[in-house]
């Protein structure tokens, strides 16, 4: 009735107002994957969608603790609102957002981890009296030969520490690995030095074999990351 008295009086009804192509509280930008964790080394893609206009140029910013700061473009999907880049390594730690029209995503946070791993296994043969050897040590072994009635210490030095250490026996009981005391292992005073100076952890075992064995070193860390 209103449309009708205005058009009647020569005035032009207002215009529907069309609705907006992004909702009020839609982000202007989605990034994925957000906040993350990735192994060290591994490469990260970064992902841009636009749910409203798309931007003329998206580019992926980048720092580092040290606030080295990377920038990579973005580059467009297809048909898709969809903007893309890789970061080929990530070394360490880093910071990240994503720069469109003059403004920011929200900063996202990349934590790296490690899994646990072998670096070096050493072993120490304390072999019987009869046989008159003199004790032994031998770095970086993998198959140990001794014989009947010899003890063997094996020395384990890791990547990182660990929360378990167990040496899984084919054909025998699990052997469980204790840290081991700084003086005890050769392999840790003179080579298990990392470049920054920090020892290596290293994890031991004594054995008296009775007959060959394969064991398989099983390592878990602290956030139930395997070996």
């Amino acid at each position: 009735h209103r449309e009708q008295v205005a058009t009647a009086l020569g005035i032009q009804p207002p215009a529907a107002v069309a609705e907006p192509l992004v909702a009020a509280d839609q982000p202007a930008v989605r990034v994925s994957p957000g906040n993350t964790e990735i192994e060290r080394g591994a490469g990260l893609l970064v992902t841009a969608e636009f749910p409203g206009d798309l931007p003329s140029r998206v580019e992926l910013v980048a720092r580092d603790a040290e606030q080295k700061e990377v920038r990579i473009p973005l580059v467009k999907s297809l048909d898709d609102p969809l903007f893309g880049a890789r970061i080929p390594e990530v070394a360490s730690d880093l910071t990240y957002h994503v720069e469109f029209d003059g403004r920011n995503s929200d900063d996202y946070q990349v934590k790296t981890f490690e899994f646990p791993r072998l670096e070096q296994a050493d072993a120490d043969i304390q072999f019987p009296t009869y046989t008159g050897l003199a004790d032994a040590h031998q770095q970086d072994v993998r198959r140990v030969s001794v014989v009947e009635g010899s003890q063997l210490t094996l020395n384990f030095r890791l990547n990182k520490p660990v929360v378990t250490a167990v040496l899984q026996g084919e054909d025998a009981a699990d052997v469980s690995l204790e840290p081991a005391a700084s003086e005890s292992s050769t392999s840790a005073a003179t080579t298990g030095e990392q470049a920054t100076g920090e020892r290596s952890p290293v994890m031991t075992a004594t054995l008296a074999p009775r007959a060959s064995q394969t064991y398989r070193l099983q390592l878990t860390d602290d956030a139930g990351r395997p070996a």
